[in-house]
């Protein structure tokens, strides 16, 4: 980067870590708040409060903007009661876009297209999503020209470098996204153009940027041919990622959170994978993201790396080495084993080829399909068998029995909550029976059928069942089985009663089933004996589940920050656990209970049943620096035994415990938490906390 790159990029990143989260999207919700009175009178049409939005908003800017699209902020006007203003519009987001098709023919095309189907079609319904289209496509429009105007003007009134960077960014929007991108710069702006009006104009979270790599190659190699330089087109990237970060302000998962409709937004990429038929398909443009990360290294857009190392050396070899230096900011996917589970799935190998993840570690079919999360707590189902929460404890003598009464209990919630996690789509109905969702323009068969995603629009409901706490109920099963089965040192309803009165009584039990009892997570027969046939069991449940035609459930372990919501209400658990405290994260050990090492640690995860499910993960955190080769290494044995992900942080105690002394000399440090980076000094008190328990290695 040029010392003018330099310059912007840190005055950007200043900005944002100085941003105040207290602040909402101004003009939006002023327009909102005028828009939710005239409902007195009128309802306005979902496309129409769209395009009065993009018609009325300013086109901000940052002095240091390098890519036009962000939103006048400031703090709420006290007396608005709802902010954002989900009483007017809402959205669940969580999607990709098409944006392949946007780049290639444009919003005009795309429009012009669906209104030619519609007439085709000739029924009421394709004419009004036909109408809401051209509605809404000119309000993008509008609010394209008005910011290429504005760009002009800063231009005119600038010299030098910042005269030539208004003036690329006044004549991409004098074009896209209306029209099909021309070069790199273009196709980046346009991407981030449509992606900053559904995150923050419709509004929504967790918007996915799809396979970027895959869609915007031919214009890096166009311009790599037209005689731009590497360095020049990184600096470019590089400044395209920045723009996420100003989403969702500096408290992006914990509160204080913006009271804005993006808030706590993770906006995936994913890089990378093989096709169908086993060829990679990374690419010049994989590269150059990956570079151009190290350069912006900040916490989103959240960069996936689907790797087989066999296969694709080479691109597995850049991205150990990019994770050497971004740490945090990066995971890696075991490709071959995700997209094996889609296929048997019934996903075609060709659409499964094509999976891309999104916010928070969910699998997904890229532009195609709507996704959903289902977040259950495994560790409750086991208590509940047990009697632990009251009623009758089981007549029964071995681990054996014990996992087949967890497995009833997994499948009478599956069949209790089914009909309400289907419910959860709902909210897209509604949605499109009100005109109309931004997103139907973009994605699956929408523009083809003219129809609504839940009218007809998508052909697949993908539901990713994540099962919270797999460490806790394993080791759980181990002390009952060594305690009561094995060494008969109590009855059952001896220990169920203990862990009903939390212990109380028992300190020398409670350490010993803390401290000395075999724990998952150290590659140790004893401690490792039930992982597998215990998370089967659960799976097994899923899988025999009659779901509605066109949903495709996949399991996996990984519990985003609902190992704490869920702990906070439970009894005691078998393993030690005392009530009120969290179970354990994704698929790692409870925290402290790993003794031996990464290698161990990684050998009794891949015990898990990992290759029935496409998605959830792993943290690692290291004390000291890591190198390419270490974390090549790591990832290459785990992916060989079954292991279907990797991620880490490195950081040591003593630092952790300084940001907490000092929070203002740490304020870029950023963690891994779930399935994503955050700023440690912005995570809530008991997530720092939960970060130094971590076992370091």
């Amino acid at each position: 980067m040029t010392q003018t790159d330099l310059r912007l990029m840190d005055a950007l990143k200043e900005r944002y870590l100085t941003s105040d989260n207290l602040c909402c999207y101004y003009e939006r919700e002023a327009i909102l708040e005028r828009l939710s009175k005239a409902y007195i009178i009128r309802r306005p049409g979902y496309a129409e409060i769209i395009a009065t939005m993009l018609k009325e908003l300013s086109p901000a800017f940052f002095d240091e903007d390098v890519f036009a699209g962000r939103m006048v902020e400031a703090h709420p006007d006290p007396s608005w009661t709802n902010v954002p203003h989900t009483n007017v519009i809402d959205n669940p987001g969580h999607i990709h876009l098409r944006y392949n098709d946007i780049l290639t023919l444009g919003v005009r095309t795309i429009v012009e297209n669906i209104e030619k189907r519609a007439s085709e079609l000739g029924d009421v319904e394709s004419k009004m999503f036909a109408v809401n289209s051209r509605i809404i496509y000119e309000g993008i429009e509008n609010f394209a020209r008005r910011y290429s105007q504005a760009a002009k003007e800063r231009a005119d009134a600038s010299e030098g470098e910042a005269k030539e960077r208004f003036g690329r960014i006044a004549r991409a929007l004098s074009v896209v996204p209306m029209e099909p991108a021309y070069d790199l710069f273009s196709a980046l702006q346009s991407v981030w153009f449509i992606h900053f009006i559904a995150s923050c104009v419709v509004g929504a979270r967790d918007y996915g940027f799809g396979r970027p790599d895959q869609y915007l190659n031919r214009f890096y190699e166009k311009d790599l041919a037209d005689g731009k330089t590497q360095d020049e087109l990184d600096a470019i990237i590089a400044f395209f990622l920045v723009m996420p970060n100003f989403m969702c302000g500096i408290g992006m998962y914990n509160p204080p959170m913006k009271a804005i409709p993006s808030r706590a937004s993770k906006q995936y990429m994913t890089l990378g994978g093989l096709d169908e038929n086993g060829r990679p398909m990374s690419n010049a443009m994989s590269y150059a993201i990956l570079r151009a990360e190290e350069i912006s290294n900040m916490p989103e857009p959240v960069i996936v790396n689907r790797v087989n190392e066999e296969a694709d050396p080479d691109f597995a070899a850049q991205v150990y080495s990019t994770i050497s230096k971004v740490t945090d900011k990066m995971h890696i996917y075991n490709d071959r084993l995700v997209f094996n589970t889609l296929v048997k799935k019934g996903i075609p190998p060709e659409i499964a080829a094509d999976h891309t993840f999104s916010g928070c570690c969910c699998v997904d079919l890229n532009w195609r399909l709507i996704r959903n999360e289902w977040y259950l707590p495994m560790p409750q189902w086991l208590n509940n068998v047990l009697g632990v929460n009251g009623g009758d404890v089981p007549d029964i003598n071995s681990a054996e029995e014990l996992i087949a009464l967890f497995k009833a209990e997994a499948r009478k919630t599956f069949e209790n909550d089914l009909r309400l996690t289907v419910g959860n789509f709902t909210i897209w109905r509604v949605l499109d029976r009100l005109g109309h969702t931004f997103d139907g323009m973009f994605m699956g068969n929408c523009a083809e059928t003219c129809r609504y995603p839940l009218e007809g629009g998508v052909d697949r409901h993908l539901v990713n069942v994540y099962l919270c706490g797999a460490a806790t109920v394993i080791d759980s099963i181990t002390a009952v089985d060594k305690l009561v089965f094995k060494e008969k040192r109590c009855t059952l309803p001896q220990f169920v009663e203990i862990l009903r009165n939390n212990f109380e009584g028992e300190p020398l039990l409670w350490a010993e089933l803390k401290n000395r009892f075999p724990k998952f997570g150290n590659d140790d027969e004893d401690g490792d004996r039930y992982a597998n046939a215990a998370m089967s069991a659960v799976l097994d449940a899923i899988e025999e589940m009659q779901w509605p035609e066109n949903y495709v459930p996949i399991g996996s372990f990984y519990s985003l920050n609902h190992h704490n919501n869920f702990g906070w209400a439970m009894e005691a658990t078998p393993d030690g656990r005392k009530r009120g405290e969290a179970f354990s994260e994704n698929q790692s050990p409870v925290y402290g209970a790993d003794k031996k090492g990464v290698t161990a640690l990684l050998k009794s995860v891949a015990k898990l049943p990992l290759t029935r499910t496409a998605s959830g993960g792993i943290n690692l955190t290291f004390s000291n620096p890591v190198t390419p080769e270490m974390i090549g290494a790591i990832t290459k044995g785990y992916f060989d035994i079954g292991g279907i992900h990797t991620a880490l942080t490195v950081v040591d105690r003593a630092t952790l415990e300084a940001a907490l002394a000092n929070p203002q000399a740490y304020r870029t440090l950023t963690v891994r938490l779930f399935g994503f980076s955050e700023y440690f000094i912005n995570v809530a008190k008991w997530q720092q906390q939960e970060i130094i328990e971590r076992t370091k290695l």
